[in-house]
């Protein structure tokens, strides 16, 4: 739907602008693209103070669907991302998906492939962003914030309980960009791996490749990025490794998968 709003919106504004002034149409073939999402964006947005009063549940059906098709939009149209999965994410909600971290686009390629409820851990400054900290908030989102470990601590027993809910959460545990250049984990925090354990959910383990220096190539080059799935794991068989232990067993195992080479 949000997709289809996009298109015709392509269509519609030009066809305004025609009839107020003949010289306009140049400037919009120019900013169609920009001008259209915006629109789009302010619909969605116009969704938030309802969502907010009513308290949804993050993985109501209806707020992932929107999410699903702002981030498609905003991959394909803006970063113009292309991403190819290997391998299966398991169809459950109550998982933890652990991955490398090598570009701020990296949430964005694995939410556009899992076709279902997820929230990810952003930076708590991404929450002042008006919308959209409150639309990441919905989400049920776990947002990190490096100053006051102590929020942080309060904000994982939130996310632990939502995912307890049925919410998937993407999690990247270096906690920050380490090497653009690089594939690889360097350091891992094991306090990460407490959150697959206390909300005795299955762990997924994946490993984001392609194009690391993607601001160098937005908006006027195509950017591709390859998600593989590793490995998967129920609750009965990482409950008794302890999360040190789990953590360099997972860094290893993404560092050690060479499905992809390393751009």
């Amino acid at each position: 739907m949000i997709v289809l709003f996009y298109l015709l919106s392509l269509f519609i504004f030009p066809y305004l602008m025609i009839q107020t002034n003949d010289h306009l149409i140049l400037l919009w073939v120019f900013l169609s693209p920009l001008i259209s999402f915006a629109f789009v964006f302010i619909f969605v947005a116009f969704h938030i103070p309802f969502f907010s009063f009513l308290k949804v549940n993050p993985h109501h059906f209806y707020i992932n669907y929107l999410n699903q098709q702002m981030i498609m939009l905003f991959n394909h149209v803006f970063l113009r991302m292309k991403t190819t999965i290997s391998g299966e994410i398991p169809k459950i909600h109550q998982q933890v998906i652990y991955s490398n971290h090598t570009s701020y686009t990296d949430a964005l390629c694995v939410l556009e492939k899992v076709q279902m409820p997820m929230a990810f851990t952003p930076k708590v400054s991404i929450l002042k962003v008006p919308f959209i900290g409150i639309w990441i908030q919905l989400l049920g989102s776990f947002p990190i914030d490096r100053i006051n470990p102590r929020k942080t601590l309060e904000n994982m027993v939130l996310a632990i309980q939502v995912v307890k809910n049925g919410q998937s959460m993407l999690m990247f545990p270096e906690g920050t960009i380490r090497d653009r250049y690089s594939n690889d984990v360097e350091n891992i925090k094991a306090g990460a791996f407490k959150l697959v354990s206390k909300a005795q959910a299955q762990l997924t383990l994946i490993k984001i490749s392609g194009d690391i220096d993607i601001r160098k190539k937005i908006p006027f080059y195509p950017v591709n990025r390859n998600i593989d799935v590793i490995a998967t794991y129920s609750y009965d068989e990482i409950k008794d490794i302890p999360t040190k232990e789990l953590s360099l067993m997972m860094m290893n195992q993404i560092n050690q998968f060479k499905e992809h080479k390393d751009q």
